[in-house]
């Protein structure tokens, strides 16, 4: 073998000759081997039985589904040997070929000269045939990567509209609100395990309820969601306990889980000094549904919540909700319950207020006056971008503008005139013509250092009228 070395590349490049294959039938190799052909070809046996293609060699016989690589032609010693040779060409055809490779009968007072015509004939004919599949072969693929790029474009289309249109909110979708009993945990022998009555199927968050924190607690609550069926760890938290109080704990996965459906369960341990309390919910006949507090059913559920959305999305997690271990959450979503508790700091009752269809908040303007709608503690710790999607709902109202500003709690940031704000804490005014729609952002100089609360403003241009100014805001995220 010619080998050729490139030491740039460090590889060896094979120039070893292409060689044809010439088929001819077993019984005529002994008179055909005498032929001498140029170093380019080879000869290759051939039978036809039943139906069947074979190919000989000195091993025996090797069954064909088709011809072998490289084959240019057949080459008969005698007409019989060329009536088996025919069928093996329509085996050939019936295999999805066009065109079988041309058949010549050799006769021995030509001598082998007679075949050098033949040959180049058959070589041109295989060389136009290869170049033609090449040229297909290119266009088939250039085919299916335009296919590819006009798939992938459609699943990115099929995303943008999903989250424009289907509002990929993490959706509360079980609730058992907690009463007056309570799971006592008190060390890390005291462990609660919930099996919990619904499937995983799009599940996004857990919640659990605490209802007391002794006065001596240092350590963490530790909370892992795992699935029955397959036994595998989907979630796993470890809250500490200055994080703790005494409401909803909400608990969220990165991506909601796919569509196969299986059942889950809650495992809760406080791994400290001192006692947590987690509310239970409401009494259970059958001990498989109720609460395990180490290892004995109790009589009665745990008071829990579950959120779902699209089975495998990312939707944007809830402000107030706790990550993942080992993630850091980078954007949140305000949730819908904290939007329906917008305060209306205008002077008007129906102003500002949370329209549960189209799910957003309406600040409705008076005058060049802003008109602030407040979201207590929106704004999570780490969040350095705000923005929200903003809309002027009827074309006939007059142009508003809007902004965002944001404020964290402290007495010193308040005067009489009402609520200030830091430089960089408040956006620029966005105009938003009637039946228009936008998106209003606002990049703060530096990361939230607290919780902070979240102002929702509009006003109008000097002598335009309000009416009809239905200003909305929607999805209002953060990033960090």
């Amino acid at each position: 073998m010619k080998t050729n070395q490139i030491k740039s590349l460090n590889r060896k490049v094979d120039h070893t000759p292409l060689i044809y294959s010439i088929g001819i039938i077993a019984a005529d190799l002994p008179a055909l081997s005498s032929i001498r052909l140029p170093d380019e070809f080879s000869l290759v046996a051939l039978k036809s039985r039943e139906g069947q293609m074979y190919e000989m060699d000195l091993e025996g016989e090797k069954r064909l589904d088709s011809l072998p690589n490289h084959l240019v032609g057949f080459i008969a010693a005698n007409k019989s040997s060329a009536v088996e040779l025919k069928d093996i060409a329509d085996h050939w055809v019936k295999h999805g070929h066009d065109v079988p490779p041309s058949l010549t009968v050799f006769d021995p007072k030509a001598g082998p000269e007679s075949l050098n015509n033949w040959l180049i004939s058959q070589l041109v004919r295989y060389q136009i045939s290869t170049s033609r599949r090449n040229v297909t072969l290119m266009r088939e693929l250039s085919k299916i990567r335009i296919s590819h790029e006009e798939t992938l474009e459609s699943y990115r289309a099929l995303e943008r509209y999903a989250e424009a249109n289907f509002d990929l909110h993490r959706t509360e979708s079980l609730l058992i609100e907690p009463c007056s009993r309570v799971i006592l945990l008190d060390g890390d022998k005291s462990t609660a395990v919930q099996l919990m009555p619904t499937v995983s199927v799009g599940i996004s968050d857990i919640g659990v309820h605490v209802s007391a924190i002794s006065t001596d607690a240092d350590g963490y609550l530790h909370v892992k969601l795992n699935t029955v069926e397959s036994s595998e760890q989907v979630g796993s938290w470890k809250i500490p306990f200055q994080n703790l109080s005494l409401n909803w704990l909400r608990l969220a996965l990165p991506q909601s889980l796919g569509v196969d459906e299986q059942s889950i369960y809650i495992t809760i341990r406080w791994c400290g000094t001192g006692s947590v309390s987690i509310s239970a919910g409401v009494p259970h006949p059958d001990p498989r549904w109720c609460v395990q507090l180490n290892g004995e059913a109790e009589n009665r559920t745990l008071a829990m919540k579950a959120w779902r959305s699209l089975p495998q999305t990312r939707p944007t997690a809830a402000s107030m909700s706790s990550p993942i271990d080992g993630l850091q959450d980078k954007r949140w979503l305000v949730a819908e319950d904290i939007m329906r508790g917008v305060a209306n700091l205008s002077n008007s009752r129906d102003h500002v207020k949370y329209l549960e269809e189209p799910k957003a908040i309406l600040v409705h303007p008076i005058n060049q006056t802003p008109v602030l709608g407040k979201l207590a503690q929106a704004a999570p710790v780490g969040a350095k971008h705000i923005w929200a999607d903003i809309q002027s709902a009827n074309k006939e109202a007059a142009p508003i503008e809007y902004a965002l500003a944001i404020s964290v709690p402290d007495p010193e940031t308040l005067d009489e005139k009402g609520v200030q704000f830091k430089p960089g804490f408040i956006s620029e005014w966005i105009t938003v013509e009637g039946g228009a729609q936008s998106e209003l952002h606002l990049f703060l100089p530096e990361p939230l250092i607290g919780t902070g609360d979240i102002y929702l403003a509009t006003r109008l241009k000097p002598g335009y009228s309000n009416e009809k100014c239905w200003a909305y805001f929607k999805k209002i995220r953060a990033t960090a």
